[in-house]
């Protein structure tokens, strides 16, 4: 869990979460850090606020590296290329987080359902993972505000009969385990306040 006062300085200071919800099964690729950026006097760590000390902004500071989780099976969010490395949206903006902070970005795939669960134990400082701000999540996680939107979809077989979504009322569906697809066709979806995000 990330403390409140760390995650409100690295949320000010940055960008990270996002949209969606990702598939449960991820493969386990060899970590790749990057190089922290050249202009020393713009990254975040160069300039940290008297009395920050101890909290995990200063934490990934000292340690100069920022520990990422991801669903690295999520493409063209998170994937693993044949080298082991990662791509993808979210590596992307993981990535631009710790060019930022001025630290080396360490990347952690980890299983969907492990990213959602929460109690990290400090295995890795945060997630950039496409993962929707809503009510019972907010109990869990430190949300920044969200910086894109994934629309929903539905799609049926071609001559299934099915012209809106109100056809598909009874039927049997396939959706994600533990996304907020899956709690919308339940009728447990509670979004976050529009005045909080």
């Amino acid at each position: 869990m990330i403390p409140r006062r760390a995650a409100f300085i690295v949320a000010a200071t940055l960008i990270f979460a996002a949209a969606c919800a990702g598939p449960a099964a991820s493969p386990t690729p060899v970590p790749t850090p990057t190089s922290a950026p050249s202009a020393a006097s713009t990254a975040v760590c160069d300039n940290l606020p008297a009395g920050s000390e101890g909290d995990l902004l200063a934490t990934i500071c000292a340690a100069g590296k920022i520990v990422i989780s991801t669903d690295a099976d999520y493409a063209p969010q998170s994937s693993v290329t044949p080298s082991g490395g990662y791509e993808g949206f979210d590596i992307d903006v993981g990535e631009e987080i710790a060019s930022r902070l001025g630290v080396d970005a360490e990347w952690s795939a980890q299983m969907w359902d492990t990213v959602i669960a929460g109690s990290w134990s400090g295995r890795w400082d945060m997630s950039v993972g496409s993962i929707t701000v809503c009510c019972d999540r907010e109990q869990l996680f430190d949300f920044t505000q969200p910086y894109y939107f994934t629309p929903a979809q539905v799609a049926v077989l071609e001559g299934s009969g099915f012209a809106s979504i109100d056809d598909i009322a009874g039927e049997t569906v396939c959706v994600g385990e533990d996304t907020t697809y899956l709690y919308w066709v339940e009728g447990t979806l509670e979004l976050a306040a529009p005045n909080r995000i």
